[in-house]
């Protein structure tokens, strides 16, 4: 598994994994505009941020895309980074591709001075919760919806420089 930059000039590879990936695309909003959903992996922006705070990444195993990542720096504070998407293609799933991304995804926000990871889960996503928690996450809070969306999320946090989460 490696973690590569996805440019916009990849759009089309973007559009392939959401078009696979279309259980996902229902919980979170219940429509399946996979051209949509592809622009705003890129374009999205969290409020007050620019591209450059923005990093999209795709997973790759051997030459296939098989996942994507959405990361924000310092959001909302200094030092926390706010991952706002981590999926993969269905075909791939429970396989431990997930805890490995993430453990890279850990480490290259330390290696960048972050001390802490957050996202938000969708709260009719209980295999995602179920995740998360594995991973070390705690539920800050649960509210109405994140940003502009409309589905009701779980926001949940990681301290990276927690004992707990030294091994990272």
């Amino acid at each position: 598994m490696e973690l590569k930059v996805l440019k916009r000039s990849q759009l089309r590879e973007v559009e392939e994994v959401f078009a696979s990936s279309t259980d996902y695309l229902r919980l979170e909003n219940g429509e399946l505009d996979i051209k949509e959903a592809s622009r705003d992996f890129f374009d999205t922006l969290p409020p007050g941020k620019t591209y450059k705070d923005k990093q999209t990444m795709g997973i790759y195993e051997s030459t296939e895309l098989v996942g994507l990542i959405d990361l924000a720096e310092n959001y909302p504070i200094q030092g926390t980074y706010f991952l706002g998407l981590l999926l993969f293609l269905p075909k791939v799933r429970n396989q431990g591709l997930g805890s490995q991304a993430h453990q890279e995804i850990c480490q290259q926000v330390i290696e960048s001075g972050g001390d802490k990871l957050r996202l938000g889960v969708l709260r009719n996503n209980p295999a995602g919760l179920r995740f998360w928690q594995r991973q070390g996450y705690k539920v800050l809070k649960a509210t109405k919806s994140l940003g502009e969306r409309a589905n009701p999320v779980y926001l949940m946090e990681l301290d990276l420089l927690s004992d707990k989460n030294s091994e990272i």
